[in-house]
């Protein structure tokens, strides 16, 4: 599956802040191409959905093996995010509810 435009992104604005992973005899051509690439490419609209956010809690949820309550603090930090934001998306979308049998 090719990347993404987000992803894209991503990795041509970190090779723009550290030029020097661009080796060989043609850096400086390569570092204008993605200059070039990342003012044409727009952001793309929405950068995180609510079921991405309550995604993201439980990967920390179950990686860190801390409450989910925690887990929405460190997530609503990392986003620049409400805590009752992320534990709404997390309520609605979280894995819990999903697990559960209808």
């Amino acid at each position: 599956m090719p990347p993404t435009n987000r992803e894209l992104r991503i990795h041509c604005k970190f090779l723009l802040n550290y030029p020097r992973f661009i080796e060989g005899p043609y850096a400086p051509y390569i570092f204008l191409i993605l200059q070039s690439w990342f003012k044409k490419t727009p952001p793309p609209k929405r950068q995180d959905t609510g079921r991405g956010i309550a995604d993201l809690v439980d990967w920390v949820i179950d990686t860190e093996k801390i409450l989910a309550s925690e887990a929405c603090k460190k997530v609503a930090d990392a986003f620049n995010m409400t805590f009752e934001a992320v534990k709404q998306n997390h309520i609605r979308y979280g894995k819990a509810k999903r697990d559960k049998s209808r």
